[in-house]
């Protein structure tokens, strides 16, 4: 009996370590971008596309052609030729779309990985947020004890008294809207993370003056690597494209 509960309480151990560990921040918002089904069918998308592409380099098949003719079997076989520059031009539009598809899949990897960001740093917030409010509650609850037990003979020391008492009630109210929003703000970053119980704990970095680098830097960091842009500037050059594909047409 001894050994069998030995034995249940090592699973229970067991159990508990596999679901419950601790994260980086990174680490989470790499099993996000990795759960991600949309991330993957876009990925995929993009990948035919590109077979497409490659495609468009090769000349069609030949046709062949058997029939008769004056009581004599005949033979045929004959092959397309485009004219100078047309697959080239067909190929660049299909590349350009490849181009296309994957930024746009890179830019849904990234909202992914930004909405999970700010997800796990409001859920840091919230866990703060209601250790120091619990903090605060257990101080007013020694303080109101206290009242208890002496005789409080002026309205100044009663009106104090019921002050603590209103200021535990807004303190308990405050947690339980801590709490309930810890639990929304939980559950939407595990929408993209799919894991099985609460990590019990994230290491998170947060800025200092040591890695801040001016709103300056981040902006021109914005402006440089905003993936919009560069869709832009891959359809433009997809309709150039295209605007040659039509003249050799």
């Amino acid at each position: 009996m001894a050994k069998f509960f030995l034995v249940f309480l090592s699973l229970i151990f067991f159990s508990f370590s596999a679901f419950c560990k601790d994260y980086k921040i990174g680490e989470l918002i790499d099993i996000a971008e990795q759960n991600s089904a949309n991330i993957r069918a876009a990925q995929y998308s993009a990948l035919a596309q590109k077979r497409l592409a490659n495609q468009q380099k090769y000349w069609s098949n030949p046709v062949i052609s058997v029939g008769r003719l004056g009581g004599q079997d005949i033979y045929g076989v004959s092959q397309t030729i485009p004219f100078y520059n047309k697959l080239q031009s067909k190929y660049d539009i299909e590349e350009a779309e490849f181009r296309v598809l994957e930024t746009r899949k890179t830019n849904l990897a990234l909202f992914v990985k930004s909405e999970v960001f700010s997800l796990l740093y409001q859920y840091q917030a919230l866990k703060k947020k209601i250790e120091l409010a619990q903090k605060r509650l257990d101080r007013l609850t020694l303080v109101d004890k206290y009242l208890a037990t002496i005789v409080l003979s002026s309205p100044t020391k009663k009106a104090q008294w019921q002050i603590t008492k209103d200021k535990i009630r807004l303190v308990e109210r405050d947690l339980i809207k801590y709490r309930n929003e810890l639990y929304q703000t939980w559950n939407l970053a595990n929408v993209y993370l799919n894991l099985e119980s609460e990590p019990t704990n994230i290491n998170f970095e947060w800025l200092d003056d040591s890695n801040y680098k001016g709103k300056k830097f981040f902006v021109e960091a914005a402006i440089e690597n905003n993936l919009e842009l560069k869709e832009q500037k891959i359809l433009v050059s997809k309709y150039k494209s295209e605007l040659s594909f039509a003249k050799v047409e």
